[in-house]
């Protein structure tokens, strides 16, 4: 098969895979072509974004794979090469890749099986059985050049800490990283998991069950992965003094957020009837909150440090174990920032917000469940009538900022740019504008991709324990 061919069956097929970033089809230009046996391995370019596609002739599908991702040719079947067992082995006998072993697997060449760990990603990830248990290999579909997650696990492996997977090799296909093999962890669910039963039970039973000891696990796992990268001898990693160009920076993109996100509301109100009311309320309401974090980041963040952190913080990006507590598998950042955006520094209590407003989201869903109303019913009883799990979410939350600060430590300084005494009395200012900021992301989100759970968070900002000032 020759690239001319494999862009037109491309041009087609390739809207209907979920890492693909349009709904229809797009002109395709295969920037790399190499075979190797019965592979191919490509990178696309699509308008001004490059992609990486690996392809496996075989004679019959796996049975996971959804239709709409298996290619019929006239020898047989083309199905993404991750979801072959020989997908490591080949494209380390290939002579195309570049390795580099950074905490070595001793069986990257037995896997045994493939299974998809998700089909739901923008990036495929598989995990490959063996005997020891296996590994999971993460391809990056869509590439860049400001790709931290690799180096950040390279890090943290070599550091020790354990609440990330042990990063066990690298490949790079020219320029590109396009896939890492990692640890292959075995959990309950995701970091969400114990928290939601304990709050739905205290929801529906009226009985007070809480995780204290497991919020405060998690404070301590993300003190622990800001120390390690704060620390690291590198200028990408290393904190610095917030300018007032940074101030300029974080307050834009807060009004930018709202800007689009009332934008967004004004175009859905004219197809769904309902959203007219909660546009109405953002812009009563939620401007206000805005004006606020706005005015609250130009009064507290001038003098203090800005440092590399993960930017898209939530429980959903863990895996929960009773062994390891919580595990960290994605380190991408926020997936709908530009290039460059993601290598920029910001205050670590950023990630923390972005910690807390998952709170928001779980407990939104406990008290859907627990009421069985559907999501503006839900959203619109939190704005009328206040959040029944406000006491609860203030208790596991303020465990979480405690023991983040107590581990810390005299690191504070370093880190946040002033001491553990000072930053106890500024607490809630520093937190506040990040709650606010990303909820207006979560918003904007919703109303692009998932407009039926606007009232999501709408309503949970504006309830929130830190916009009500109840922690």
């Amino acid at each position: 098969m020759d690239r001319e061919l494999l862009a037109s069956i491309l041009y087609n097929k390739l809207p209907k895979y979920r890492w693909f970033p349009w709904r229809k089809p797009r002109a395709i230009h295969i920037e790399t072509f190499l075979s190797y046996n019965n592979s191919i391995y490509t990178i696309l370019s699509i308008e001004d974004k490059f992609f990486y596609l690996p392809l496996r002739i075989t004679d019959k599908p796996p049975s996971f794979l959804p239709s709409e991702r298996v290619i019929e040719v006239d020898s047989g079947y083309l199905v993404e090469a991750e979801f072959t067992t020989d997908y490591i082995p080949s494209i380390r006998r290939s002579g195309y890749f570049s390795e580099e072993l950074v905490s070595p697997y001793p069986l990257l060449e037995r896997a045994s099986s493939v299974e998809p760990v998700t089909l739901e990603s923008s990036n495929v990830i598989v995990h490959y059985g063996c005997e020891l248990g296996g590994y999971v290999v993460k391809s990056y579909r869509l590439l860049s050049r400001y790709n931290l997650e690799p180096e950040m696990l390279k890090i943290l492996t070599l550091k020790n800490y354990m609440y990330t997977p042990r990063l066990y090799s690298i490949y790079r296909l020219g320029e590109y990283v396009v896939s890492i093999a990692i640890e292959y962890i075995r959990g309950e669910g995701d970091g969400g998991k114990p928290f939601y039963e304990a709050l739905y039970e205290t929801l529906s039973s009226g009985k007070r069950v809480h995780r204290i000891g497991l919020a405060s696990l998690l404070g301590v796992e993300v003190a622990l992965f800001h120390k390690i990268l704060s620390s690291y001898q590198n200028q990408v990693y290393t904190p610095e003094d917030i300018g007032s160009g940074d101030i300029d920076k974080w307050c834009n993109r807060i009004g930018r957020l709202y800007r689009l996100s009332l934008r967004n509301l004004d175009m859905l109100s004219r197809e769904y009837s309902w959203v007219d009311k909660w546009r109405i309320f953002v812009e009563d309401k939620i401007g206000v909150l805005v004006d606020k974090a706005v005015d609250v980041i130009d009064r507290v963040y001038r003098g203090l440090k800005k440092n590399r952190i993960h930017q898209d913080l939530h429980l959903a990006q863990f895996i929960y174990s009773r062994e390891r507590g919580f595990i960290l598998t994605d380190l991408e950042g926020e997936p709908a920032r530009e290039d460059t955006e993601r290598i920029e520094k910001e205050p670590v209590f950023r990630d923390i917000a972005s910690l807390i407003r998952s709170f928001d989201y779980l407990s939104f869903s406990c008290i859907q469940g627990v009421l069985g109303r559907d999501t503006s019913e839900i959203g619109w009883l939190l704005v009328d009538k206040g959040d029944p799990s406000i006491e609860w979410k203030t208790i596991h939350t303020r465990a979480l900022v405690n023991s983040y600060l107590f581990r810390i430590g005299r690191d504070s300084i370093e880190i946040i740019g002033c001491s553990i005494d000072r930053l106890l009395n500024r607490i809630n200012d520093l937190i506040y504008p990040w709650i606010v900021e990303r909820g207006l992301y979560e918003l904007y989100y919703e109303s692009m991709y998932r407009p039926e759970n606007i009232p999501i968070p709408v309503s949970t900002l504006y309830a929130s324990p830190y916009t009500k000032k109840e922690v």
